[in-house]
């Protein structure tokens, strides 16, 4: 669903092929590779909105995609920032009690589809906090 590299490592979105909000699974993993996965989070459709927050704003020449989701007391938000005449941004920001403790970036040209595609799994969507966007 969405993947990417940062540093040595990969950030992936994955989802079973027929997540709904009747069926499937939303993982998030980060880590090496398959066999080294650092940290893992999921949710199973009846719990998808009480474990991960998806939000999206478009505007005039770009869009932010983000879905977040909390473990203990870190807020984890993995973002997509597209811009027409301007670079993208993608990375996670984690964040605790309001304060960003730690940000990995994209560093690769190619990212694997986009977050815009979970909205199909019928998400309530908010508007994006905009917190990888970048000023003008």
């Amino acid at each position: 669903m969405f993947s990417y590299a940062t540093g040595t490592k990969v950030l992936s979105v994955c989802a079973t092929k027929s997540l709904s909000k009747s069926e499937g699974k939303l993982n998030y993993r980060f880590g090496e590779s398959k066999k080294t996965i650092e940290l893992a989070y999921s949710a199973n459709y009846d719990s998808l909105e009480e474990k991960f927050n998806y939000s999206y704003s478009s505007y005039s020449k770009g869009a932010v995609s983000e879905i977040s989701f909390s473990i203990g007391q870190y807020l984890y938000t993995v973002h997509a920032d597209t811009y027409v005449f301007r670079e993208s941004s993608t990375g996670v920001f984690i964040e605790m009690q309001g304060e960003i403790v730690a940000y990995k970036a994209c560093n690769n040209a190619y990212q694997k589809n986009n977050l815009y595609s979970i909205s199909k799994a019928g998400f309530n969507t908010s508007e994006a906090r905009g917190i990888g966007t970048k000023p003008d």
